[in-house]
């Protein structure tokens, strides 16, 4: 067990070290262009060839798009990283959207809209679409879960399904009493 925080420590020593040594380079890159271009534009005097030029600056890309690289694998995931954005803004709104006041009423206004939509009267029918809200919403998000392919996506939806769930069938329960 020592001696895995040990390589542990010693991991994170070599990449802080190894970062630091790229951050030295690009600032010895940068204080080389900046007196380049000091020289070129203030006195006329050409410093570094036009090779040399194009090589520091290719080099100093290099160097931040390793440093990039070597942070981005530093840096633990967390589950918000690997969640889209997506996902939670749609589980926050459904989760919102199955609470018992507001889906009560939208059902009325989706069943009203329903009825107008197909030109019928009929008290029945009413009773059986204040329900196609509700449902739709589950099916909805059955949909995208059983569409979901990344593992943690699908727990981290399953569990938000689950709250959907719950709410919308005490809102269900409610709504036939």
């Amino acid at each position: 067990m020592a001696d895995e925080n040990n390589k542990k420590v010693e991991q994170t020593e070599n990449i802080e070290m190894l970062i630091y040594e790229i951050d030295i380079r690009r600032q010895e890159i940068d204080a080389i262009l900046e007196n380049y271009e000091f020289e070129l534009y203030e006195k006329g005097n050409e410093v570094l060839s036009k090779e040399e030029y194009d090589q520091l600056k290719t080099e100093y890309k290099s160097l931040n798009q390793k440093r990039k690289n070597i942070i981005r694998t530093k840096r633990k995931k967390s589950i918000w990283d690997e969640i889209p954005l997506w996902i939670a803004i749609y589980a926050v709104l459904q989760i919102i959207f199955s609470f018992y006041f507001i889906q009560a009423i939208l059902s009325i206004y989706f069943a009203d809209f329903l009825m107008n939509l197909f030109s019928s009267t009929s008290g029945t029918l009413f009773d059986i679409l204040i329900y196609a809200l509700p449902f739709l919403s589950i099916v909805t998000s059955l949909i995208i879960l059983f569409c979901l392919k990344n593992k943690r996506q699908k727990t981290f939806f399953f569990f938000f399904f689950l709250i959907q769930l719950t709410e919308t069938l005490i809102t269900v329960g409610l709504m036939l009493f």
